[in-house]
């Protein structure tokens, strides 16, 4: 079943009918949500630096990276078997270096190689949020933006 092929009252009713579809959307909506807010604090994190102009820079082509590496993480999950328990220990994975970026920032003083570190976790962190995503997707639109800008 592919979603272009859905009509508008099909999907509400696949969406109706499958828990577990309605509950990948909405976490994919709060992620996406929660991404935006992360890069607008970043930014507003760089811009606040003494160094702020190569923060700001670091910022922005460090977070594209995630981008460059999708083709690769998009192999890699087609050849990916026990997708949704390694997808669980992925999203702990995740959790925990939220949680390390977040003791780092408030026990250390933000000299650059920490300003650094936290914007190469998130990096790590969109990574694996691209191959949680790749792994979760019962339909081809449902992926993340930079897997759907190719398709």
């Amino acid at each position: 079943m592919n979603l272009k092929e859905l009509s508008n009252t099909k999907l509400l009713v696949v969406l109706k009918e499958k828990k577990h579809l309605r509950n990948m959307i909405c976490a994919n909506t709060v992620n996406r949500i929660g991404s935006a807010l992360y890069n607008v604090a970043m930014l507003t994190l760089a811009s606040k630096q003494t160094y702020s102009t190569l923060a700001i820079s670091l910022v922005n082509v460090l977070g594209g990276i995630p981008g460059w590496i999708d083709p690769i993480l998009a192999y890699m999950t087609d050849r990916e078997t026990k997708r949704l328990k390694k997808a669980a220990i992925l999203n702990v994975i995740q959790v925990l270096i939220y949680i390390v970026l977040a003791i780092v920032m408030l026990k250390y003083k933000m000299l650059l190689a920490v300003f650094v570190f936290i914007i190469l976790a998130n990096v790590v962190s969109d990574n694996l949020d691209s191959y949680i995503n790749n792994m979760s997707s019962l339909f081809p639109g449902l992926g993340s933006p930079q897997m759907n800008a190719g398709s």
